[in-house]
Formats: C-alpha cells, structure tokens, sequence
C-alpha cells in the first residue's frame, strides 16, 4: 500500500486500515499521536509530517528493513527502539512480526516554530533514524501516552511541557544545525511578575504552555526554559504548587473539597486528592481533621 501526501490531515490517513489504531489524539494544532498494532507488512511512500516512531511491544528477533532516499538500513527491531522519519523522505519499510509503537508526527513548521529562538538558522534539518535505543524519548513516549489516557489528570500545561521536551531532545540530538547554547539568565524580573500574577489569577483554568508564552511573546518552548530558570520549576509544576497552596487556604476558610478542586483547576475531584495528597501527605480531607 502507497502512503499519499497528508498533507497535515488526520494521520489516519497515512496507513488506512493496515494498522490498528488503538488510540489517536490531536495534542495540538500540528501535532498527533497515536498509539498502534501493526502486522507483518510493507509500507512505502512519503509523509508531509516528520513521523516518530517509539516501539514499546516488539517480540523477540523481529525483522525490520527500512529503505529511505535510496540509503538501506535492515537489523532486529527491539522493544524501546525509535525510528524517526523526516517529512518529504521517501521511505519503504517491511518487518515480519506484528508489533505495537506510539506514533507521534509533527509538523515541520510547527517543529521550526518551537524552535525558532533556539538556532540562527532559519532550516532545521531532521536526520533519519533506524533501530535507535534512546531511553529518554522512549520515556517521554509511554510517560505522554499515560498523560493521553488519563486526560485532564495533570492538565493541559503538563501535556504542553512533555511535548517542549520532546521536540528540543529531537532537535538537540537528531538535526542537523544543532540548537545554539540557550541563554541562562532566566525572565526579566517584570515579565517574570506580569506570568505569576496571571498564573495566581487564572488557577481555576486549564493553563496552556502557549497562553503563558504568549504573555512574554516568546515562544512556548523558550518560554518554558527560561521560566525554569528563574523559579528553579518548570511551569507545570509551579502552577500545580500555587493550586495547591491555594486549596489549602480555601480548605481552611470552610470550602467543599469538591468546590475547593473546581476552584485551583482540577478537573476531578479525584485528581485534585492525589495531587494534594502527594505534595502535602495528607488527603485533603485528613489535612481539615489535622486543624
């Protein structure tokens, strides 16, 4: 079966019915993900996406042979191997057991856009990768996968976090103009003020990566690094402290817990337990009986 153009549509698109979609989320505007079983097979095309590949079920001595711009690659696939495909590569691949791999496919401007402030380049050229044990991106990959499953658990801010990641680890070891040394002197003290009295006003909404870029009109994932630098916390993990810190205020001014997690962000009461439960020690509920 030939792979046509996707031209940035639903990445279903890409493999029709040879592959069983187990799961398939649209993160972002220009980002997918999914989750797959494959049986034995050949594919052959060329996507307009970049295609990353993370295999997290393959059985023992399973082949695999890719062919890509004429350059051929063959050895046993192994479960935690990545292949990465750039977009506009032509690509032919067989293997001869059914195996199961989390797909994420980016879009190349949106890869650039991410990293923009990151290289004085205005390309950043993916390489292809075969049979690659990167034990970071795999974990990234099954840690999003969860995230995926279980939405609204650590909110959108965290799914935002976990793709920055992803996509500066990519560009950082797989690309051709490697990203340029990022500056660490962190956000300038004003704009630093102006995200945190927004984030301490704003605790009740599902927080976005880009919703508080934009507040510094940086991009999400420099945004993001730099925020670390100056709070020692990735943005994430600041807000879910400042809702928590925040809940136990509203627990000891006399709120229902359910009115208390609807009020810090959380999407279930459930989560809102855990994550209190977690920083604090207690259940929110052991923490009103302890006062």
């Amino acid at each position: 079966m030939d792979i046509q153009p996707v031209n940035h549509l639903d990445i279903r698109e890409i493999y029709g019915l040879s592959a069983t979609y187990l799961q398939h989320n649209f993160l972002a505007p220009g980002i997918q993900f999914a989750h797959l079983q494959h049986p034995p097979r050949e594919e052959s095309g060329r996507t307009k996406d970049h295609l990353i590949f993370i295999h997290t079920d393959v059985p023992s001595a399973t082949y695999h042979e890719m062919v890509t711009d004429g350059i051929s690659s063959a050895g046993e696939l192994k479960t935690g191997d990545t292949i990465i495909i750039p977009a506009g590569v032509d690509c032919t691949a067989n293997w001869d057991q059914e195996h199961y791999y989390l797909l994420l496919a980016l879009e190349p401007q949106v890869f650039q856009q991410q990293l923009g402030e990151f290289d004085h380049r205005d390309e950043i050229d993916l390489h292809p990768q075969f049979f690659l044990p990167d034990s970071l991106l795999y974990h990234l990959g099954v840690t999003l996968q969860r995230e995926v499953e279980n939405p609204g658990f650590n909110g959108q801010l965290y799914l935002d976090s976990l793709l920055t990641t992803i996509s500066l680890h990519i560009a950082r070891h797989y690309c051709t103009h490697k990203a340029r040394k990022i500056p660490t002197a962190g956000l300038p003290t004003t704009t630093l003020k102006r995200v945190l009295d927004y984030i301490g006003t704003h605790l009740e909404r599902n927080l976005t990566l880009a919703e508080l870029a934009a507040i510094t009109q940086f991009s999400p994932n420099y945004f993001a690094i730099q925020f670390k630098q100056s709070t020692g916390l990735a943005p994430h993990q600041y807000v879910l402290y400042q809702r928590i810190k925040k809940a136990k205020t509203l627990l000891v001014n006399g709120y229902e817990i359910a009115e208390v997690a609807n009020q810090v962000g959380f999407a279930h009461q459930s989560h809102f337990t855990r994550h209190f439960k977690r920083l604090v020690g207690v259940t929110p509920k052991r923490f009103l009986a302890q006062k």
